[in-house]
């Protein structure tokens, strides 16, 4: 439903969507995978198992404490653009997040 085109897409919009940080933040939220999963707790836990911790760097509550983390631990994180496939890396996250913040 969400391609009109009958042009022959690689990946699929499914498949790239899914491969967002947004989407795989969303995900790891808990509950979600618990609604693609009903009835089996171990199919999540070994999904949830394989995640990566994506937190919001976006102004608020969420983001603030999101900072605050990365402050504490700067080693322990990555800041990635939401571009895929790639792109530049900001190796100074500490700075960055000092600059933002």
């Amino acid at each position: 439903m969400m391609e009109r085109s009958l042009a022959v897409t690689c990946p699929d919009i499914s498949t790239h969507l899914a491969g967002t940080k947004k989407v795989q933040q969303e995900l790891a939220r808990p509950g979600v995978l618990e609604r693609f999963f009903p009835g089996e707790p171990d199919v999540v836990d070994q999904n949830r198992a394989t995640f990566a911790g994506l937190y919001t760097p976006d102004m608020g509550p969420e983001g603030d404490k999101t900072v605050s983390m990365a402050l504490a631990k700067p080693d322990q994180f990555v800041l990635k653009p939401q571009r895929e496939g790639g792109g530049k890396r900001t190796l100074a996250l500490y700075f960055f997040l000092q600059w933002v913040h």
